[in-house]
C-alpha cells in the first residue's frame, strides 16, 4: 500500500479537442520535449488503457459541482489500468481549487477495493488504517465517501497515449481517444464492461497538466496549432450521455 502524490502544490490543467490527424502532428511536434510515460509498454504504439470507477452521491452532488463549474468541487473514483482481479488499483480524491487541480491517491489491491464497495467499513480498510494508513489519501476517501454516502455510479475506460517533459518546469502531456462508459453499480466492483456508450466521438483528449508557468515550447505550441480550449469532464460526458444525469449532453466538437 502506498499513498502517491502528484503534483503535491498542485496543477493546471488544461483541455481540448482534436482530430486525430491533428493529435498525431502536434505530438510530433511535442517530441523533442517529452520522454515516454513509464507506464507505457515498450510494444504499444497507443500508450494503455485506463479504467476509472466514478462514485457520487444519489443527488450527483459531485456531478453537479462540476457541470456548474464550481470553483470549489471534488470528485471520487478509484483507477486501474488492467481487467485482472488480482492487480492493484488506486483510490482517488481529485480536488479543484481556485483554478488549480490537487489529487491525491492509494494504492492498494483490488481484493481490498471490492471489499470496500460492498461495505464502506469493511474489515479490510479498518485492519488497513490500523497499519500505517491514517492520514493518507485512502482514509480521506474512506471518509469522504462516508460523509457524502457516495457509491459506484459510472466506469469510464480509454486508450491514453502520455509523456512527461525532459526538462522542469514539469510538464505532463496526454492523448486520450476511444472513450467510452457504462452505468456502474456497488455490486458491479471493479468488473468493468469490455464496450461501452461512446464519448467525445472520434474526436482525440488532449490535456496539459503542468505547475507554475507554462514553458516557452508549450506556449508556442499552442499558439502555432490554434488551439482552443474546452471544457470537457468524461464524468459529466458519461451522466450525460447515458441519461443518468438527466440532462442532454453538450456537444463534442474539435476544433
Amino acid at each position: 500500500m502506498n499513498d502517491l502524490g502528484d503534483f503535491p502544490a498542485g496543477r493546471y490543467e488544461r483541455k481540448y479537442l482534436l482530430t486525430d490527424t491533428m493529435a498525431v502532428a502536434l505530438r510530433n511536434e511535442l517530441l523533442p520535449y517529452l520522454d515516454v510515460d513509464a507506464h507505457t509498454p515498450p510494444e504499444s504504439v497507443r500508450g494503455y488503457q485506463v479504467l476509472s470507477l466514478y462514485l457520487d452521491t444519489p443527488a450527483l452532488d459531485l456531478y453537479n459541482q462540476s457541470r456548474q463549474g464550481l470553483k470549489e468541487r471534488v470528485k471520487l473514483r478509484i483507477r486501474y489500468y488492467d481487467h485482472d482481479p488480482e492487480g492493484i488499483a488506486y483510490v482517488e480524491i481529485k480536488q479543484k481549487s481556485q483554478g488549480l487541480t490537487f489529487k491525491r491517491r492509494f494504492s492498494i489491491h483490488k481484493s481490498m477495493i471490492e471489499s470496500m464497495l460492498r461495505n464502506p467499513n469493511c474489515e479490510h480498510l479498518q485492519h488497513a488504517l490500523s497499519n500505517g494508513a491514517r492520514g493518507t489519501a485512502l482514509e480521506e476517501f474512506a471518509q469522504r465517501r462516508q460523509t457524502l454516502g457516495a457509491d459506484p455510479k459510472l466506469f469510464v475506460a480509454y486508450e491514453r497515449e502520455a509523456y512527461n517533459s525532459k526538462d522542469e518546469p514539469r510538464v505532463r502531456i496526454t492523448f486520450d481517444r476511444r472513450i467510452t462508459t457504462n452505468a456502474a453499480m456497488r455490486s458491479a466492483g471493479l468488473n468493468a464492461p469490455r464496450f461501452g456508450s461512446n464519448i467525445g466521438g472520434l474526436n482525440v483528449l488532449l490535456e496539459f497538466k503542468y505547475a507554475g508557468t507554462r514553458p516557452l515550447w508549450l506556449r508556442d505550441t499552442l499558439k502555432k496549432f490554434k488551439l482552443r480550449r474546452t471544457s470537457f469532464s468524461k464524468f459529466v460526458k458519461g451522466l450525460d450521455i447515458l441519461g443518468i444525469s438527466g440532462q442532454a449532453p453538450s456537444p463534442s466538437k474539435a476544433g
